[in-house]
Order: structure tokens, then sequence, then C-alpha cells
């Protein structure tokens, strides 16, 4: 099965216009290999993938600073239209824009 993974701030988390954020996905695919995928992020927070031939709906998001460092980790599962979002709250953003734990 295919995943849409996107990510988005929630209502109320204002994002800072920022660059160098990323997201690392990790799921499982149908040939047993766990396959992380990089998303970079826009000024907004913003993106989206496909993610192909998964095995599973659950995946596991890692929000990344410029240098690769985790800031943040979820695990998310996709719902039965096989959309999976990150959904950023006010800590989160906060914390992006900080760049540390």
């Amino acid at each position: 099965m295919n995943i849409l993974f996107s990510v988005q701030p929630a209502p109320g988390a204002d994002p800072p216009a920022t660059h160098g954020a990323s997201v690392e996905i990790s799921y499982a695919r149908n040939d047993r290999v766990t396959e992380p995928v990089r998303l970079e992020l826009d000024s907004q927070l913003k993106g989206s993938v496909r993610l192909e031939n998964a095995s599973s709906t659950l995946l596991q998001a890692s929000v990344l600073d410029a240098g690769g460092s985790a800031l943040l980790s979820r695990t998310i599962s996709a719902d039965g239209n096989r959309n999976a979002v990150l959904t950023l709250w006010i800590a989160d953003v906060a914390l992006i824009k900080n760049g540390r734990c």
C-alpha cells in the first residue's frame, strides 16, 4: 500500500519563517526493509511525501533540526484512506523555532 504522509502546524501554532527543518519517516516496506525517507519542510513547516509499498500503517516520524539532530519523535498511524498526518502543536513549533530539545 502507498501512504500519503503530511506535516502541518495545528491551528493557532503560528510557524516562524524558518528553513532547515526536515522530517525523517521510517516505515516497513513489503520487502521487509525499513525504509527511512527525509522530507524537507517549507518555511511554514508544511510538506508531504508518498511512502510506497508500506507493509504497515504505523510510521515513525522524527523532526530534525538543520544539523540532522532529532528535536521530537512520534509514532503515527495512517487512517483508512491511507493518509498519515504529523500535526505540529504550539509547543512543537516553539521547539523547532528554538532548535533544541
